[in-house]
């Protein structure tokens, strides 16, 4: 079953100022014009702000994972065997980003007019009371024990950050959350830092929190909040700009206080930004005529196929990103075509410009394996900046093993500058490349020359986490980290297969 489209995402649903000025109406009349202004840009600019350098995510019984404990690092690999769970984990850490960023909107205010409704005005009498005083912001705070206000956070935010998250797992998966869980199982749960998703069957998907911080970013000029060790919320307004003269004006303050915790929470669980390139990459740079008609005859896109779609035509060429130079470099060891944006006045599409002769090429010329690596290499020159996480599935898809591992120095050389990378693969090349690039670190700068490499090509073994999805029973997988130090690591993913096959060689060769 489809997810259905909500609007909490301002980005991908392309309505944010309209789910915006819906919930403005709620609080226009309590506010003066230029509070209104700062709000708009706290929740619009939250984006730039949001997103955790690391994460770690433990998921149960989510699909056909029985327990996957992952910590984020700079270089993150899955192997395993077909529909082991690598892509199933890997989706749902790309669920957790920050590249569409809930919008408060009219659900927010619901859900706190019915706690309200149905509970006494306590929170209220203290705030209003706090404000007849006209403090400064830096005056003394006002206390509000957590005992009181938590009920409120559960109620409240929580409810609304599960359903958040409840409508981008379903439009990750086109599924519904009851059947994302295992077919074995009764529920799933999905752990991140400090907050846990739960989903039983036929339940309310829950969201809850073990401890409630607020991020000093989300806090402004004149509205901030905290938390001393658990006892207390701490508010201090700057209350002048404030035209309170009633307690039910109240409402329009709590829910700006309840959005700055939201948005704190929401920062501390999600990656600042993560794109997810699909192993059906090629097909969408191949022909643009034909793309544009799928599009005009509204054919089925899944909804990576059109975050990519959107992205591809959304770039603005004469905008070059952090890893430009790096795409070009990438573009010219492993090709000999340069890959880049056209703007044709109408939409953009991808163009091929060989490097020796400086003339475009029809993409109809060209092998698959350039296709394969074409969104890369417009990913790395015009979208992911530093920290962001590039999810990609199946890198060596129609790869000869001698580009499998110019691709691997790139994703190398693109960590060692600061971007985050995810792969699922099943490549043995792709892996005895990486493990190379570690042992690196017990060589000269003489050695190095003598391979052909320099120091962007050395790989930390503290920078990279490799996870191998076993079968526990008949329909269940489970993450095993594997060791890795400065020696590498030991695989032994693909070794049986490789000694299996000798091994029926040597027999059918003994047989002849």
């Amino acid at each position: 079953m489809r997810a259905k489209s909500t609007k909490y995402f301002v980005e991908y649903a392309g309505n944010r100022f309209n789910t915006y000025f819906v919930w403005l109406n709620y609080v226009i009349i309590n506010l003066e014009n230029f509070i209104i202004y700062w709000i708009y840009n706290l929740l619009i600019g939250i984006v730039d702000l949001l997103g955790v350098l690391t994460m770690n995510i433990e998921i149960n019984n989510f699909g056909v994972i029985k327990n996957a404990n992952i910590d984020i690092v700079p270089l993150n690999i899955f192997i395993g065997s077909n529909s082991s769970g690598k892509s199933f984990a890997a989706r749902l850490i790309h669920c957790f980003n920050c590249n569409d960023v809930p919008n408060v909107d009219e659900e927010l205010f619901v859900y706190l007019e019915d706690y309200l409704n149905d509970n006494d005005d306590s929170i209220m009498e203290l705030i209003f009371n706090y404000i007849q005083t006209q403090p400064k912001l830096n005056s003394k705070p006002l206390k509000i024990p957590f005992d009181e206000i938590k009920p409120m956070l559960d109620e409240v935010v929580l409810k609304y950050l599960a359903r958040v998250f409840e409508f981008k797992i379903e439009e990750e998966f086109d599924l519904s959350l009851n059947e994302l869980i295992n077919s074995t199982k009764s529920c799933f749960s999905i752990g991140i830092n400090d907050c846990e998703l739960l989903k039983r069957n036929n339940e309310s998907f829950e969201f809850k929190s073990s401890s409630f911080t607020i991020d000093d970013k989300v806090n402004t000029s004149k509205i901030a909040i905290d938390f001393d060790n658990g006892s207390n919320l701490l508010l201090n307004i700057e209350s002048v700009l404030f035209n309170i003269t009633e307690l039910n004006d109240i409402n329009s303050l709590i829910l700006i206080i309840l959005t700055m915790i939201a948005n704190s929470i929401f920062r501390d669980i999600c990656l600042k930004n993560s794109y997810y390139l699909i192993a059906e990459r090629s097909d969408l740079v191949t022909d643009n005529k034909a793309l544009t008609r799928r599009i005009q005859d509204k054919s089925y896109f899944s909804k990576n196929q059109i975050d990519i779609l959107s992205k591809v035509y959304s770039i603005d060429p004469s905008k070059k990103g952090e890893f430009y130079d790096l795409g070009c470099e990438f573009d010219k060891e492993f090709s000999g075509y340069l890959v880049d944006i056209k703007d044709t006045g109408i939409n953009n599409d991808i163009s091929y410009i060989d490097e020796d002769t400086n003339q475009e090429v029809s993409s109809k010329m060209l092998s698959t394996s350039i296709h394969e690596m074409a969104l890369l290499s417009i990913y790395l020159k015009y979208v992911v900046k530093k920290d962001d996480l590039l999810i990609i599935e199946e890198p060596e898809a129609h790869l000869h093993p001698k580009n499998q591992r110019i691709l691997v120095k790139y994703i190398v050389r693109a960590v060692n500058n600061g971007l985050k990378v995810m792969l699922t693969t099943h490549s043995d090349y792709v892996m005895e490349q990486f493990n190379n690039f570690i042992r690196l670190n017990s060589v000269d700068s003489d050695s190095l020359d003598e391979f052909g490499y320099t120091p962007e090509d050395v790989l930390s073994h503290e920078d990279i986490s490799i996870y191998t999805f076993k079968k526990d029973s008949k329909k269940l997988f489970i993450a095993e980290k594997i060791d890795i130090n400065e020696t590498g690591f030991d695989e032994e993913t693909f070794a049986p297969i490789s000694e299996e096959l000798y091994d029926e060689s040597d027999k059918i060769i003994d047989m002849m």
